[in-house]
C-alpha cells in the first residue's frame, strides 16, 4: 500500500475523535441538541430541519444533573496549523473565531459570532430566538432571515465537537468512565488549575493508532466539577497537523441578563433570503470534473464554516510539497470584499473570480451560484486552476 493512502487510512480511523463520541454520547443520553462542527448548531422548532447554527434544545436532563437557568459565556477557538508530521501544505490555515452567548430559560437565546481568521472572510453573525421567532444576520453579506422558529423546553448545549460549556453530566467520574470505553486510548486525571476564579479538574485522553503504541491525538479538558462545565479544551492532533484550543474567556452564571440583549432588528437596506448552510454537509457545494493530470484527492475536512479539499500528486511521498488546496463555503452575496484583488479573472462564463500571487503560491477566487471557492496551489498553473474552477458544478 502506498504511503499516502496508509497516512490517509490512519487519518480517518482517528477522525471522530472519543471527544466528540462522548459529547454526542451526552446528547443522545440527556435528549440534548449539539452541534457537530467547532460553532454551536443547536436545532429548534418545528420538526423540520432548522438552518445550522441556530441554537438548540431538547427534553431536560434527570433531575441530579446541573442546569443553568441562564448564562452569559464567551468562548474562543483557535486552530493553528503544524508541520511537524502533517501532510498538508505549509501554508497560513489558521483559523480564529470568538463565540459570546447569553440564554435564559426557556425561550430566549441569542449567539454572536466573530470569524477573526478564516479562510473565506472574515466578519461577524448574530442569531436571536425570542417570542418573536428566529432572526439572524450575516454581515459578511448583508444577509438576514427570519423564521417563526422556537426554542423548545430543555438545556442548551454549545457544541458538540468539544467538551465546552454546560455538560450536563452528575460528576467528572461519569465522564472519565464514559471515556475510559474509548478503543485504543488511555484516559485519566492530570492535575488541577483555576480558571476564571475557579477551580477544574483536567482530564487527559491519549488516543493511539492501531498498532497500540503510536499517538495520534492527545485531548484535555479541563472541567468545573461543581457547574459540570468545560472551561478549556486542547486537542492536539498529531495525525492532522492541527492544535486546537477552545476557551471559556467569561461565564456569568445565572445572573440576570438584560431584556435589550434578545432584541435585534438587522441592518435597514440588508438582503433577506435563507441562511448560508456551513461545512462538507450541503449539496450545493461544488465538485470538479477536471483536475490536473497526475492529482489525486487525498482529504476533505471542515474548519468552521469552511469545507476543505486537498488534491497531491498521484505518486506523492513523504517531503514532496506539491499541492492543490481547495476551500469553499456556502455563502449567499458573492465574495468578501477582503478577497478582492487588482486582478479580476476573465473568461470564465460570467463568473466574477479574482487572482492572487505570493511568491510561487497562486490563488483563484470565485463565487458560483451560492458558493464562494478558493483553489491555492504551488504547482498549478493559472490557467489550470481556472480550467479546474470551470469544470466545477
Amino acid at each position: 500500500m502506498h504511503y499516502n493512502t496508509v497516512r490517509r487510512d490512519l487519518r480517518t480511523r482517528l477522525r471522530r475523535s472519543p471527544l466528540a463520541a462522548i459529547a454526542f454520547s451526552l446528547c443522545v443520553a440527556f435528549l440534548i441538541g449539539c452541534s457537530s462542527d467547532p460553532g454551536p448548531t443547536p436545532t429548534v422548532e418545528p420538526t423540520q430541519p432548522s438552518a445550522s447554527n441556530s441554537p438548540t434544545a431538547e427534553a431536560p436532563p434527570a433531575p441530579d444533573i446541573e442546569v443553568p437557568e441562564s448564562f452569559f459565556t464567551e468562548l474562543v477557538i483557535s486552530i493553528e496549523n503544524q508541520e511537524a508530521d502533517s501532510d498538508l501544505p505549509n501554508f497560513d490555515s489558521n483559523y480564529r473565531e470568538v463565540q459570546q452567548w447569553w440564554y435564559e430559560a426557556p425561550d430566549r437565546l441569542r449567539q454572536d459570532r466573530e470569524f477573526v481568521l478564516p479562510s473565506l472572510g472574515a466578519g461577524e453573525t448574530t442569531t436571536v430566538v425570542n417570542s418573536e421567532g428566529l432572526q439572524r444576520y450575516d454581515n459578511r453579506v448583508d444577509l438576514r432571515q427570519h423564521s417563526p422558529e422556537q426554542l423548545s423546553d430543555g438545556p442548551i448545549a454549545l457544541s458538540l465537537s468539544y467538551l465546552i460549556g454546560p455538560l450536563y453530566m452528575p460528576d467528572v467520574d461519569t465522564l472519565i468512565e464514559a471515556w475510559a470505553d474509548s478503543p485504543n486510548a488511555d484516559v485519566s486525571l492530570d492535575g488541577e488549575e483555576t480558571i476564571l476564579g475557579r477551580r477544574t479538574d483536567i482530564i487527559k485522553l491519549t488516543e493511539y493508532l492501531e498498532d497500540g503504541t503510536s499517538v495520534g491525538r492527545v485531548s484535555r479538558a479541563w472541567i468545573d466539577p461543581e457547574l459540570m462545565w468545560g472551561l478549556r479544551n486542547e486537542i492536539d492532533d498529531r495525525m492532522g497537523g492541527h492544535f486546537t484550543t477552545v476557551d471559556i474567556t467569561a461565564l456569568d452564571y445565572n445572573q440576570d441578563i438584560a431584556d435589550q440583549q434578545f432584541d435585534f432588528a438587522p441592518p435597514e437596506g440588508s438582503t433577506e433570503g435563507p441562511a448560508p448552510a456551513d461545512g462538507c454537509n450541503s449539496s450545493l457545494l461544488l465538485g470538479f470534473d477536471d483536475v490536473p493530470g497526475g492529482y489525486a484527492s487525498m482529504q476533505r475536512s471542515e474548519e468552521g464554516d469552511d469545507c476543505h479539499q486537498l488534491w497531491r500528486p498521484e505518486d506523492w511521498q513523504e517531503g514532496d510539497e506539491e499541492y492543490i488546496y481547495l476551500r469553499q463555503r456556502v455563502q449567499v452575496g458573492g465574495i468578501p470584499a477582503e478577497l478582492h484583488s487588482d486582478s479580476p479573472v476573465t473568461g470564465m462564463d460570467g463568473l466574477e473570480g479574482f487572482r492572487h500571487e505570493d511568491g510561487a503560491t497562486r490563488s483563484l477566487v470565485w463565487a458560483q451560484g451560492d458558493v464562494v471557492a478558493l483553489l491555492t496551489s504551488n504547482t498549478a498553473t493559472f490557467e489550470e486552476l481556472q480550467q479546474m474552477a470551470m469544470s466545477a458544478e
